[in-house]
């Protein structure tokens, strides 16, 4: 599981910003749930409520890039899992 610091980096990286606040919300349950914390707020239904919340499609793109992060850490690691974001991104793999 990514720390929110990578989610960070990536939010500056790709959206010029940090969305701490959006991080924080989809990884409330983290601590008492650990990785099952994903079963809650990791999903485009909590991007697109994100969205309307915040009239914000910046921080609609870091909830789905956290995701989209979260996927890649479990099958890459953290270490790799920027790069290999990234390089989803520019390749159109991942589009926002």
């Amino acid at each position: 599981m990514p720390q929110h610091e990578l989610h960070e980096i990536i939010d500056l990286m790709v959206l010029g910003k940090k969305y701490e606040a959006v991080h924080d919300f989809m990884d409330q349950f983290s601590m008492a749930l650990k990785a099952n914390h994903r079963n809650f707020y990791h999903d485009m239904t909590t991007v697109q409520a994100l969205l309307y919340w915040t009239r914000d499609p910046r921080a609609a793109e870091s909830a789905y890039l956290h995701i989209w992060l979260d996927i890649i850490s479990d099958k890459v690691g953290k270490a790799e899992s920027v790069p290999t974001l990234l390089r989803m991104i520019q390749t159109g793999m991942i589009k926002l």
